[in-house]
């Protein structure tokens, strides 16, 4: 039976380039990595290197066995690490619940900097009305919650405030509002307004009901393509707008009682008495930074 060791010789010579680089990086004499291959050639009982050429040359059958050998060797360092993270402590799941309005770009330098470090801890992100996601914290079913604050602290869960996301009102190009000056909340009342809220038909207190007519939506992505489809006007988190706006989709709309943007309060919720691990933690401690 072949051995693990000598299908890492055989992937590292090919990588390398020649048995001798190969024992350098592997920290071995030349000479056990080219008996360590020979040997694999014998379990296999295939020619992998063409030996007549100055620098060993794969084979046809060589390059077929290379790329089960390289997968092999990714299993065998994939199980390493997660042995490795278990004596670490580092959980099998995180579970983030988040507002749509809260992907900021630097979410995903988040993400990515999270895959890097927790190699083997996986990441659940939900997409969920903030209004619904502290029962979900509370429950335990998601370990951290991302929200656009309520105006009232609910003391069964953790709150971190970690800073205030501006909106834009806007409205589609061709809306009768669009160009429009110094919009008053009269002026407003006619149009539909488009607002978020979650499945116990909790909206969010920064937002109230405007207009005599609205439209619900538990997203502000898909709110987000309503106003560019013409069928109301809505407070959309500024990133995401201005992008739109920037592709002449939509306009920000001059209100009258905006003199600066709506900057709600934005909070990180976790679960009081829990204890995390190292990878909810390090999350937590990193979501701290998205609104900067």
């Amino acid at each position: 039976m072949y051995s693990l060791e000598h299908l890492r010789m055989f992937a590292e010579t090919v990588e390398t380039g020649s048995f001798s680089a190969c024992a350098r990086k592997l920290g071995k004499v030349q000479s056990a990595v080219s008996q360590g291959i020979a040997s694999l050639e014998v379990d296999l009982d295939v020619e992998l290197f063409d030996r007549s050429t100055r620098k060993p040359t794969l084979t046809a059958q060589g390059s077929r066995i290379l790329e089960f050998a390289r997968s092999i060797l990714r299993q065998v360092d994939d199980l390493n690490a997660a042995t490795a993270s278990i004596h670490h402590g580092e959980e099998a799941e995180v579970r983030l619940a988040m507002d749509s309005a809260l992907a900021l770009p630097h979410l995903h330098r988040i993400f990515h900097d999270f895959s890097e470090r927790f190699p083997t801890t996986s990441l659940d992100v939900a997409s969920i009305a903030s209004p619904d996601i502290g029962s979900l914290v509370k429950s335990g079913r998601v370990d951290l919650g991302l929200i656009i604050s309520e105006a009232e602290i609910d003391n069964e869960v953790e709150h971190c405030f970690i800073g205030n996301l501006p909106f834009h009102a806007v409205c589609a190009i061709d809306h009768p509002l669009a160009g429009r000056q110094q919009l008053s909340m009269n002026d407003l009342i006619p149009y539909r307004e488009l607002l978020l809220r979650g499945s116990e038909q909790a909206g969010l207190d920064a937002f109230p009901k405007m207009s005599t007519l609205a439209w619900f939506a538990n997203d502000y992505r898909t709110i987000c393509a309503m106003v560019i489809d013409g069928l109301g006007w809505a407070y959309l988190p500024a990133f995401l707008a201005e992008d739109w706006i920037a592709q002449a989709k939509m306009q920000r709309m001059n209100i009258r009682f905006d003199h600066k943007p709506w900057s709600p309060p934005v909070e990180i919720l976790t679960a009081k008495e829990t204890t995390h691990g190292p990878a909810t933690w390090w999350m937590y401690e990193e979501l701290k930074s998205l609104i900067e």
